[in-house]
């Protein structure tokens, strides 16, 4: 939603749209590098899971921020204001999966028994 926000300014659109296609990147990843990292880290608390789902994609974050360092000698705004609030997101997920009550809940969700 910022970056539909943002389209008019060129720069900060780009960025949160790099910012968009990286969190599709957790999927792809936690299925490619998951099994080692879960061997590495385990997946039973929140930090392990975060670890085996989204390590690739806060590596690609960084790196978008890194290169924007050494080519333009500053960190663009859109990726002060928006790797917090990615990240945030990914910690409260990793919380909500981890929760012993989280299975019990979604098949209630769901319908399932």
């Amino acid at each position: 939603m910022a970056a539909i926000a943002f389209r008019k300014t060129g720069a900060t659109h780009k960025r949160l749209m790099l910012l968009a296609t990286t969190v599709l990147l957790g999927a792809g990843c936690g299925r490619f590098m998951g099994r080692p990292l879960s061997k590495v880290f385990g997946d039973d608390t929140i930090f392990g899971f975060w670890f085996r789902l989204y390590l690739m994609q806060f590596l690609m974050m960084m790196g978008a921020m890194i290169y924007g360092l050494a080519t333009r000698h500053v960190i663009h705004p859109a990726y002060l204001m928006g790797v917090p609030f990615v990240l945030a997101d990914q910690l409260f997920t990793a919380y909500v999966i981890t929760n012993p009550a989280w299975p019990s809940f979604a098949k209630n969700l769901i319908g399932v028994s």
